[in-house]
């Protein structure tokens, strides 16, 4: 991806996506955690591509928890240190485990998650555009019926920023 390709770019992106290659139309388009990200502003920007939306433990947010975890995350891309960017990533899945015992899956665990072979480059711009993302301006623009699904104890989304979007987006359920 392009340095500075935002969220938006990457909805606009998946609109192209599902014109040549769906016959500009699909179903429903299902997006979770980065992609439920995404599928607001494609729904805000695109509601023509599509008849329904579930969103998966995506809120209009991050939390502060992960923001922070995000900001260490990009430092050590932009240093060229994978293992620390593998390490710090692991916090996402064991918050309490020291530095040395995520290092040691970090690699194994990139490979399970498919990440492993992902430019930094992308990861970069993935990372800042989720640093900069709040979707709160174009949620009440959604006119496709929209499924939230979202669980109790979600770090990264929590309960009260789903509440908060399910309460903008008019068709949300």
């Amino acid at each position: 991806m392009p340095q500075g390709h935002a969220i938006t770019d990457m909805a606009d992106d998946y609109a192209a996506l599902i014109e040549d290659h769906f016959g500009g139309a699909v179903d429903v388009v299902v997006g979770e955690s980065f992609g439920g990200m995404i599928g607001q502003y494609l729904a805000a920007r695109h509601p023509d591509r599509f008849r329904h939306l579930v969103l998966v433990v995506a809120g209009c947010e991050l939390s502060e928890w992960s923001e922070e975890i995000d900001r260490r995350f990009l430092a050590a891309l932009r240093a060229g240190d994978i293992a620390a960017a593998r390490a710090i990533s692991l916090e996402y899945f064991v918050p309490k485990a020291t530095e040395f015992m995520r290092r040691l899956p970090g690699a194994a665990m990139w490979r399970l998650l498919g990440l492993d072979g992902v430019p930094v480059g992308d990861l970069i711009v993935e990372t800042e555009a989720g640093l900069a993302f709040d979707s709160r301006a174009v949620l009440p623009e959604i006119t496709v019926p929209v499924l939230l699904i979202a669980g109790d104890r979600d770090q990264f989304f929590p309960r009260a920023v789903i509440d908060e979007k399910a309460a903008l987006i008019p068709s949300a359920r």
